[in-house]
């Protein structure tokens, strides 16, 4: 075999790919696992941060085939959609940001200037471009070492992929989950395109949502009868507990003629309202401008109750949020609490102060706020909307909707104020960030958004309440992790309404009831891991043959006459399926994998839906967002190149949980570099050394085969919940750990070459998860044949956890420890020189005999040997449980290990070690102390 040196990362990967060793074929004889990640979208290069999920998706990909099953862990390109249009166009109108920023991405993979020019030139053919990324995405992925079955790659944009996207779609539509109608949509202007998480810049790292807002039209006093003042509120069931209106005096506001259910009505609302609406769909022409200063000197008639009421300025009120006309309700909103105790106008004596009965009242949360600009503001709101949400009841100020809960009084409410002609909507932007702040979006065009609603547009009907009590069930019946994301899921089923499914323009597939529509980049991506199951074989039929008949019997398993000739793509399909385990980043959640959840709920029955969705955080670097302009956005390329793959990808699985943001630090990278550079000079110290070739096992040896067994049990049981760092920890930390204890209690004569070489084989196997090409190397090392990678045989031996060798070696640990921490307080006096040891008497051992077969206090105090000693056996067994006892030694055996110890002992201690077997010199009664496997001892 080959020395390390001569063995390269690029002879592994090729020689991997010329033996097929990641190809998975259906075989009823194998358990199987199929895992997927999401595919890239090939619009450019990937950095570290798109890494993370990929890297823990091969990392459970090669546990599953090293416990013995058959995986298939497959890849394809995601193309559909505008943004790779997009780009084409802006390269082809020779934008220069656009160019200088391909040829930045090219640069990676390409040295040549004159190539790079050429290559980026070529990118005004969106196929060219996305096909290039594909490439050296593919590159870049056997660099880091991902065990990828490449036979079944395609992209969304092929034609039989396309035909399983239109049969999809026929799914849908012959249950009516496809509605065409009005909606409201995030809209770029240039692209003339409603656009979704996929066509925003930075999509995947924002919270793609929208706020809808319930416009109450409510009269001015002395204006003619259809002139109204538009406020807008998240809660129209709170109307009843309204003083005030609120107005920014310094901001522009509009009289407008309104077109509204063929009447004509005066709205007054602030200007930038009133541009948001005709974007909206309203008929809007402007009579008048002015300042919002007028209005304060005006009156208005709240709708239902018919109060009048005044209107106040405030500072607070944003004439770009909504309306720019706020309700004012002191008894449920902070904001107006706050506000109109800062005037110092009494507002709580009156009879509709409080219209809802619920666990937190308004004046309790604000005690602590300062003023209206307190930052705690935004939080005591949402905590109080929260309460009163799920658990408030309209009270007896509230008409005919008195003792309903506020969810339910919210729908009925607005009802009626739709029914009497007092209610319309408008849309605002809730785009946020990961910390929660509110931005702009910009479409990957480059252009800001809008809102816009639209008419005739398609959408999946993810509001239908039978699609939801699916999703829900599928969600029940699967495992997330970590769990404390199931919330979120929960969430996005309630959330999810009417979803814009089509577009004008992009590429992927045609609508297959219109045309003129293209089927959206999200919409497209939710049930393509069925697909994988047999990409590979659907090339060898004719796209012809790809009818909705023909997917009926190969997913759904529908009989026709000369399904017999697709048998085969049926009983692959039904092997791998269902997906056991979908990894990805939490910014999936609210799209893709709860979409993923209806879909599959929809077109296949219970059986095959999906079994596990894992899940992780974002990476940042160096403590902030990766970011171009930051400079901190590092090329998947060159960060392998810098410091290796298996370093990458070590440090990517260790340095965080997966619930946790990973912060990818260069100081980190390289300690975690010296950790594998320490692993593989242990293991190859064990191929040289010159150690004792016996078959004799001594007490170190069975210590240490103990605790790498009892590390993998534990490492197992850790991968199988996905916890990836808390088994690497046990497997390469905790037991490296113990690995240098064995080499520092050991003398190199002693210790067992068989031991170590059975050890370290193992080891390199469990390793081999993580860092596969070191581990290939050092497979090649000890002699081994073939892959490591291609290894089946992960196995925990039970037999060889020996509680008796590792209850013994932590008795000589603790007593080190507790030994340096007696003779630290003796050295302030006086220097330490000797250590006596002192071993438990023979009835303490025999009370925990009884403590460990669940004898009570009083059985015990029967027998006379423990009456007189009844103090102590009362303290011992108040401090000692059943499952604390587990190991009882003999006084003899202690004895024995601390005898062989000894010259260990007083090397590590620097003392002089007395073991005092009879106590025969004990001037403090230090013996009472000692109990089993917890010596006594006395240092003079």
């Amino acid at each position: 075999m080959e020395n390390t040196t001569k063995f390269s990362d690029e002879q592994i990967i090729e020689s991997w790919d010329n033996s097929k060793t990641f190809e998975s074929n259906a075989d009823k004889n194998k358990p199987k696992y199929f895992i997927t990640v999401p595919y890239p979208y090939t619009s450019g290069a990937l950095h570290i941060g798109h890494a993370r999920s990929y890297t823990l998706g091969d990392v459970t990909a090669r546990y599953y085939r090293l416990k013995g099953f058959n995986v298939l862990f497959p890849m394809a390109f995601h193309i559909s959609g505008t943004p790779i249009l997009a780009i084409a166009k802006r390269i082809e109108q020779n934008d220069k940001k656009m160019l200088a920023m391909h040829k930045e991405y090219v640069s990676i993979y390409e040295k040549n200037e004159s190539k790079i020019d050429e290559i980026v030139q070529s990118f005004k053919e969106p196929d060219v471009l996305a096909n290039y990324y594909a490439n050296v995405i593919i590159a870049d992925f056997k660099r880091m070492g991902y065990s990828i079955d490449w036979r079944r790659k395609f992209n969304t944009g092929e034609k039989f992929y396309n035909k399983f996207v239109e049969w999809q779609y026929k799914k849908f539509a012959a249950q009516n989950l496809i509605i065409k109608g009005r909606h409201a949509v995030y809209f770029c202007p240039s692209c003339n395109n409603p656009v979704t998480t996929d066509d925003i810049k930075s999509g995947d790292e924002l919270d793609i949502e929208m706020s809808e807002y319930y416009m109450l039209k409510e009269k001015i006093v002395s204006e003619n009868e259809n002139c109204y003042l538009v406020a807008a509120t998240l809660r129209p069931e709170t109307i009843f507990g309204i003083t005030n209106l609120w107005v920014n005096h310094e901001k522009i506001y509009v009289r407008a003629n309104v077109r509204n259910m063929e009447t004509d009505e005066t709205w007054i609302i602030s200007k930038k309202a009133c541009e948001k609406l005709k974007k909206q769909g309203f008929e809007i022409t402007v009579i008048e401008e002015f300042k919002g200063e007028i209005l304060t000197s005006k009156k208005a008639i709240t709708p239902l109750t018919n109060k009048t009421v005044e209107i106040f300025k405030a500072d607070f009120v944003d004439d770009d949020t909504a309306t720019g006309v706020v309700n004012s309700v002191p008894g449920h909103a902070p904001y107006d609490y706050i506000a109109l105790r800062d005037l110092r106008i009494n507002f709580d004596k009156n009879a509709n102060f409080r219209i809802i009965d619920s666990k937190i009242k308004v004046e309790e949360i604000v005690k602590d706020i300062k003023d209206q600009r307190d930052e705690r503001l935004e939080e005591v709101t949402q905590e109080l909307y929260k309460d009163e949400f799920y658990n408030g009841v309209m009270n007896e100020n509230c008409m005919e909707f008195k003792g309903m809960k506020v969810n339910t009084a919210k729908e009925k409410v607005s009802e009626k104020l739709k029914l009497l002609n007092l209610l319309n909507k408008i849309y605002e932007n809730n785009i946020k960030e990961k910390k929660g702040k509110i931005v702009k979006g910009v479409c990957r065009c480059g252009t800001e958004l809008e809102i816009r609603v639209l008419e005739d547009q398609w959408f999946l009907n993810y509001a239908d309440e039978g699609w939801k009590n699916l999703a829900r069930n599928a969600l029940k019946n699967m495992t997330i992790e970590p769990k404390i994301y199931c919330v979120a899921f929960a969430n996005a089923i309630e959330w999810l309404h009417e979803w814009p499914c089509t577009r004008n323009r992009g590429l992927g597939t045609k609508f297959p009831y219109d045309n003129k529509w293209m089927i959206e980049s999200l919409s497209d991506s939710t049930i393509y891991m069925a697909f994988y199951t047999i990409a590979h074989m659907l090339r060898n039929f004719d796209i012809d043959e790809m009818d909705e008949k023909f997917f009926d019997y190969v997913f759904l398993g529908k009989e026709f006459d000369g399904c017999e000739k697709y048998k085969n793509l049926r009983e692959t399909f039904i092997y791998y399926y269902p997906m056991d385990e979908r990894r990805t980043g939490i910014s999936h959640i609210s799209n893709h994998l709860t979409f993923s959840l209806f879909h599959h709920a929809a077109v296949f029955p219970e059986n095959l839906w999906p079994k596990k969705f894992s899940l992780n955080e974002m990476l940042i670097s160096e403590g902030k967002k990766m970011s171009k302009s930051l400079g901190n956005a590092l090329p998947l390329k060159h960060t392998c190149e810098k410091f290796g793959a298996d370093v990458v990808r070590l440090h990517l699985c260790y340095v965080a949980e997966t619930c946790s943001t990973l912060d990818w630090k260069e100081k980190d990278v390289f300690a975690t570099k010296t950790k594998i550079e320490e692993f593989v000079n242990f293991i190859n110290s064990v191929i040289v050394q010159n150690t004792n070739n016996s078959d004799e096992v001594n007490d170190m040896d069975r210590w240490l085969v103990s605790k790498f067994n009892r590390h993998l049990e534990e490492f197992v049981n850790l991968m199988d919940k996905s916890e990836i760092r808390g088994a690497l920890q046990k497997i390469f930390s905790e037991f490296f750990n113990d690995v240098k204890w064995y080499l520092r209690r050991t003398n190199q004569a002693k210790q067992n070459k068989g031991v170590l070489k059975e050890i370290s084989e193992q080891w390199i196997k469990v390793m081999s998860i993580f860092i596969p090409f070191t581990c290939e190397k050092l497979w090649r090392n000890i002699g081994k044949e073939g892959f490591v990678s291609a290894e089946c045989s992960l196995k925990v031996d039970k037999n060889a956890i020996n509680e008796g060798a590792e209850n013994m070696e932590f008795m000589i640990t603790e007593l080190i420890e507790n030994t340096r921490n007696f003779a630290r307080l003796v050295r302030k006096y006086k220097k330490p020189t000797m250590v006596f040891i002192y071993f438990a008497e023979d009835w303490k051992r025999e009370l925990s005999g009884k403590i460990s077969e669940g004898m009570g206090i009083k059985d015990v105090m029967k027998e006379g040997k423990f009456k007189q000693h009844s103090k102590e056996v009362l303290s011992i067994m108040q401090k000692t449980y059943e499952d604390d006892v587990k190991f009882i030694p003999a006084a003899a055996e202690e004895i024995k290990k601390i005898e062989e110890a000894k010259k260990f002992l007083e090397k590590e201690l620097n003392l002089e070690i007395n073991i005092d077997v009879n106590a025969t010199y004990d001037p403090k009664g230090s013996r009472r102390f000692a109990m089993p496997l917890k010596p006594a001892i006395y240092i003079e």
